[in-house]
């Protein structure tokens, strides 16, 4: 009442309020807040008064954490499972709407013959998509290769395709190879990252997407294959046309079915499940005990971005299980989670950008350190693209040191 910046108000004169104190009740965020209006005996708050419902409120966090991580189970409702009974989708994790909308479209197009284009942000599980394009198809009994265009050098990208004659270079100078194309017959052939294809090696697939027909390298003989093709890509395409870096027309053979995979940031109520079942994995690989993330690492970690999308997530939870493990503890806590922040800013689900930032740039300079600074091997082993290993480098304005 004797704050001129209150005093005035209808309801300070009303409830004769002579001092408030009030204190966050933080669970993630904030939650809540403790309010206490007026001191008994009158006057204000004092500071052993904050300390005390500092404590308090602490305590009421914790328990709120937990109240809201039981009503977030409860309350969840699996977007998928209508779909989940019609398909096999196994391996895939997930409720949420966006998800469910992805295997709707893989069930529409699973059953024909024409080949597929998935697109889509690094690390969104291409792969897996493309294996469940196979098992849900007639092809589902033949078999399924996979070839990572962007992992063989381009000398060799042929002839791991196509196969190669008898004496054709060096690595079988002996005895003929079969390639890829060839072990796929009857089944799918799953083409990753084809934005890499050297363009000499693109005019021979645009071959074998028109014709199902092929050489083998250091051979004039046509060979007739019946194969899906399943290609997929992070590469702007239409860019790398306008670049001259792909061919136009093995573009349109190949988008007749297209199937965009979405990035974390678009399913973020998959984020937690995803997480606990990396975590669960992990430790069961390892043979450590079981672990759990705390209701405010789940919370933080599902609203933030995954620019790596579930590699990255993978990897977060890896290290975050290691860090919990040195601490002797069966929990996951954000000390854990995000060991460069102060328990204040780990409070904060504001700072939590920071935080994951600072645990990304200790991570890849790490990474890229112990592979001595090998750009290419680093983004191999991390399983991301090497242009994106490269943006991040430059983001963080990562150096090489000595």
């Amino acid at each position: 009442m004797l704050d001129e910046r209150f005093g005035q108000r209808e309801s300070v004169r009303l409830g004769e309020i002579e001092a408030v104190l009030c204190v966050p009740v933080r669970a993630a965020s904030v939650a809540g807040v403790v309010y206490l209006q007026n001191r008994a005996g009158g006057g204000p708050f004092d500071d052993s008064d904050v300390e005390r419902v500092e404590l308090i409120a602490r305590m009421m966090g914790r328990i709120a954490g937990r109240l809201l991580e039981l009503r977030r189970h409860r309350d969840e409702r699996d977007a998928t499972r209508e779909i989940r009974q019609r398909i096999n989708a196994s391996g895939v994790l997930g409720r949420s709407e966006a998800l469910a909308r992805l295997l709707e479209r893989l069930e529409m197009i699973a059953p024909m013959q024409n080949n597929v284009l998935l697109t889509g942000p690094s690390g969104t599980g291409k792969s897996t998509l493309a294996r469940l394009l196979h098992l849900n198809s007639p092809r589902a009994d033949g078999p399924f290769v996979q070839l990572n265009c962007a992992a063989l050098p381009e000398s060799l990208v042929e002839s791991e395709l196509f196969g190669a004659e008898r004496g054709a270079h060096s690595g079988v100078a002996h005895r003929g190879v079969e390639g890829n194309v060839e072990a796929a017959a009857g089944g799918t052939l799953f083409l990753d990252e084809i934005g890499e294809l050297p363009l000499a090696v693109q005019a021979k697939v645009l071959m074998l997407v028109e014709d199902k027909q092929y050489r083998r390298l250091g051979s004039n003989r046509l060979r007739t294959v019946d194969i899906r093709l399943i290609a997929a890509t992070n590469r702007d395409l239409r860019r790398a046309i306008d670049a001259r870096t792909f061919r136009e027309d093995l573009y349109y053979r190949l988008r007749v079915l297209q199937l965009r995979v979405p990035a974390l940031s678009e399913r973020r109520g998959d984020i937690p499940l995803l997480a606990e079942h990396f975590v669960a994995r992990s430790c069961a690989r390892s043979g450590v005990e079981h672990m759990e993330l705390s209701p405010t690492v789940l919370a933080a970690i599902q609203q933030a971005e995954w620019p790596g999308n579930v590699r990255e997530l993978v990897s977060f939870c890896e290290e975050a299980i290691i860090n919990a493990r040195l601490a002797r503890s069966t929990t996951i806590e954000m000390r854990h989670a995000f060991p460069t922040l102060s328990a204040d800013e780990g409070a904060s689900s504001a700072t939590f950008q920071s935080a994951r930032q600072q645990w990304e740039r200790s991570f890849l300079s790490a990474a890229l350190t112990q592979r001595d600074w090998n750009v290419a091997q680093t983004a191999r082993e991390l399983e991301m693209s090497r242009s994106h290993l490269n943006t991040l480098i430059r983001r963080y304005a990562l150096i090489r040191e000595g």
